[in-house]
């Protein structure tokens, strides 16, 4: 292993590390990514993969499309979650994910509609791309520790031969896991709730559908039944997991017992192989910091949810996208060192937003549960897991509020019925994430989220406009395709939008001030100082 300092040692190659390595690839950041395991997962783990992770692969990833759509599951198996007593027996209700109210306004929101892609699926897709960008990635490495003055040293341990080496880098980005050996060397503790509920995975091979036969579905809680259980069937055809609650003071359970509870849930014999048997806790905490230093948290390393809601991936892969930017102008001098500070000022409120949602919707799936055993209220209580099963808000809707961003002043309106976990507003107000509208630039039709460069911040103005001249920045001249664009971009023929790499609003001027290249260089300077107030000018 080489010697010479790099700028980014990535701890972790799951898709967290991954997708980091793909990003600082594209922005020149030379890393390397260390991985303790010998190779991908082979286990199905993670597996809802969200509009804007799909945003953020495709656009600033450059991963094909097509590519993560090839391992997905197949759309048609996916469509409904459903609570029976056993997978062969009676169902108490259904919750329908794809509906045509929620599929308009999905594709109101964003050109990337979700996938469900299991995690083992995912990840060589991502290596693929992080090796065809540049990266190099070491299975088998484990780091140990670390030393840090004006770089940091880390101690890497060869599981092939047994031998230790040191890898200097400019900072540490830890993406290794729940039990991130990083994050306990960097001494930062986490906050919230260590033990929720434990549970067994029992990831089985082998089809399907002599079980579900014409009932097809993403989900199944086995409730009211003999075994309490819930199956998350990645392919139909291939494979599931079985969550089974367990006792953490109990015994491990061995395959005959697997078996047995296997049984129990699907209520007949079926004929598949019990790949493996793996015991986890389910948590709600986040990191009290996610930053020490020059070392930096992502992923579960920063943050740990419980699984409803299938946010956990999604929210790593939003915080390198927010990250890895700042890395690129700090290492380039491009912004102070202070930016990085933004990263944890910006992103781990919107952990700790979502392991409350995450553990809200746990909670909440009680309530289906009494009913059941009620014998009534059984179709309301499905219905009020809305939340569970649509988190567009969370995904896309959330908002920076750092010395990354410059405030307007001006408040973001919505409607009385607005719900913060399903429903994101249309805008264009600094700190969002640049609302989708079709926009022509160049002649050319295209997303409103396409106009991002992943290397640099641009300013967004109206066709002809000169007023901006001089700015020192790209300047894309924008006109809306339909009406969407004029309703939402917050400015009139002479404002204009300053946009950050991430695709984030950082500063937007309603109209033209007195010298409008001086103010968007003093905005684009206080947003990469990260410290000094920005002044606003009289308009």
């Amino acid at each position: 292993m080489s010697a010479a300092p790099i700028d980014v040692l990535v701890v972790g190659a799951g898709p967290v590390g991954l997708t980091a390595s793909i990003l600082l690839s594209r922005l020149g950041v030379s890393h390397q990514v260390v991985e303790t395991r010998h190779g991908l997962h082979s286990a199905p783990q993670a597996h809802v993969v969200s509009p804007r992770t799909m945003e953020i692969l495709t656009r600033a990833c450059g991963v094909d499309d097509s590519a993560l759509r090839a391992v997905a599951t197949p759309f048609g198996q996916i469509p409904v979650v459903r609570w029976v007593e056993t997978l062969i027996g009676r169902e108490h209700g259904n919750f329908s994910l794809v509906t045509q109210d929620r599929v308009e306004k999905m594709f109101a929101t964003t050109p990337c509609p979700p996938a469900n892609i299991s995690q083992h699926r995912l990840e060589p897709v991502l290596l693929a791309a992080a090796l065809d960008a540049g990266g190099t990635v070491r299975f088998g490495h484990e780091w140990e520790s670390s030393t840090a003055a004006n770089n940091v040293t880390s101690t890497v341990l060869s599981h092939e031969t047994g031998k230790r080496s040191e890898i200097t880098s400019r900072y540490v980005l830890a993406c290794d896991g729940a039990s991130s050996p990083v994050r306990r060397h960097a001494g930062i503790t986490m906050e919230g709730q260590a033990m929720v509920e434990m549970f067994t995975s029992i990831h089985l091979v082998g089809d399907l559908r002599p079980a579900l036969g014409e009932r097809p579905g993403l989900l199944f809680w086995c409730i009211g039944g003999p075994t309490r259980a819930w199956f998350v069937v990645h392919d139909i055809e291939r494979e599931c997991v079985m969550m089974h609650p367990s006792d953490p003071d109990a015994p491990p359970i061995t395959d005959a017992i697997a078996r047995q509870l296997v049984r129990s849930a699907v209520g007949t014999d079926l004929d598949v192989e019990i790949a493996s048997i793996a015991p986890w806790r389910m948590s709600s905490q986040v990191a009290t910091t996610y930053r020490s230093g020059r070392t930096m948290l992502a992923g579960d390393a920063a943050h740990r949810f419980p699984p409803t809601g299938g946010i956990g991936m999604n929210t790593g892969i939003a915080d390198v996208h927010n990250l890895c930017w700042k890395l690129a102008d700090v290492l380039a001098g491009r912004s102070d060192d202070q930016l990085l500070d933004t990263y944890d000022v910006e992103r781990r409120p919107v952990a700790t937003t979502n392991a409350e949602q995450s553990l809200s919707n746990h909670l909440k799936m009680v309530e289906v549960e009494d009913a059941v055993a009620v014998g009534s209220g059984v179709a309301e209580a499905i219905a009020r897991q809305e939340e569970h099963f649509d988190m567009t808000g969370l995904d896309i809707g959330f908002r920076y509020n750092s010395a990354a961003v410059i405030d307007d002043g001006i408040a973001t309106a919505h409607d009385s019925g607005f719900n913060p976990v399903t429903d994101v507003i249309a805008t264009t107000s600094p700190g969002h994430r640049l609302s989708h509208a079709a926009v022509i630039v160049d002649g050319e039709i295209m997303s409103s989220i396409d106009l991002a460069r992943a290397d640099d911040f641009v300013l967004l103005i109206a066709p002809g406009s000169t007023v901006w001249n001089g700015c020192g920045i790209p300047a894309i001249e924008v006109i809306g395709a339909d009406e969407t664009w004029a309703t939402i971009r917050g400015t009139d023929d002479s404002g204009a939008i300053l946009l950050r790499p991430d695709g984030h609003v950082a500063w937007r001027a309603a109209t033209a001030p007195a010298d409008p290249a001086e103010t968007v260089r003093r905005a684009l300077a206080a947003t990469r100082r990260a410290a000094d107030q920005f002044t606003r000018q009289p308009e």
